[in-house]
């Protein structure tokens, strides 16, 4: 994010928070670990760095991060829930939050949909051309695709939050967190797989292949990795570590 776009960022999150009478506006810079950045693996571990802003208001507590994870991959997320906080020059933060994140990776490439000799032989036996239908998943949305594998969109469903803090002077603060989050989150090579799988059941019923080769809608989803979703692909859990420093207002 460059100079301009973040000062044009600290004013509208200032002109907002004066909007909504708003109260313990706080912005500073964040260091974060966490698990499951996009795709990959929850073990994991994945090292962001970024900003950080908050404020309370109507007796909630409001914050947003983002976060910068390297290679041009960024995190973003947001945060509504209750902060209960004790202490004042070192201060003990206790919260549980809800809200939605989304991450960005534009490393993450599409696989190139490629029939199997196997597939392809068993195809041919039934004057089916394995090309035609390697064509076909590819023109499927094939720049949909490209964009989609790229996003990660999902949802904090409840996250439990504590921070252990340090008041340096009237205004700054030294942080340290801890977090965990039950979420569902939707990345972008399951999207694909899904998008995949649609094209693979409509193929299915174009050529009839349950009909006359049971087996080798199988074996294409197999090759293509077209997958159908499901809740255990959706949901998860989330960790986060940080350190961060703030100027509050």
């Amino acid at each position: 994010m460059n100079k301009s776009a973040q000062l044009i960022l600290f004013l509208a999150a200032l002109a907002f928070t004066s909007q909504v009478q708003a109260k313990d506006f706080y912005i500073g810079t964040l260091t974060e670990f966490t698990n499951a950045f996009h795709s990959s693996s929850p073990e994991q571990v994945s090292l962001g760095t970024g900003g950080t802003l908050g404020f309370s208001a109507y007796g909630a507590n409001f914050a947003a991060d983002v976060l910068n994870m390297g290679d041009h991959r960024f995190a973003f997320a947001a945060r509504v829930g209750k902060r209960f906080d004790h202490g004042k020059n070192w201060r003990i933060n206790f919260g549980l939050f809800t809200g939605p994140k989304i991450h960005v990776d534009p490393t993450q490439d599409v696989e190139d949909v490629t029939l199997s000799q196997q597939t392809s032989l068993a195809l041919k036996s039934s004057g089916i051309d394995s090309t035609m239908v390697e064509d076909q998943f590819q023109s499927t949305m094939a720049a949909e695709q490209a964009a989609v594998s790229k996003l990660a969109v999902g949802w904090n469903l409840a996250e439990a939050q504590l921070k252990l803090e340090r008041r340096l002077a009237k205004r700054f603060v030294f942080g340290v967190s801890g977090s965990a989050a039950y979420h569902l989150m939707l990345n972008g090579p399951d999207a694909v797989a899904f998008a995949r799988h649609k094209a693979l059941n409509q193929i299915d019923e174009d050529l009839e292949l349950s009909n006359q080769m049971p087996d080798v809608k199988g074996q294409i989803a197999n090759d293509v990795n077209a997958r159908d979703l499901s809740w255990s692909k959706l949901d998860g859990f989330n960790y986060r570590a940080s350190v961060y420093f703030t100027l509050q207002m």
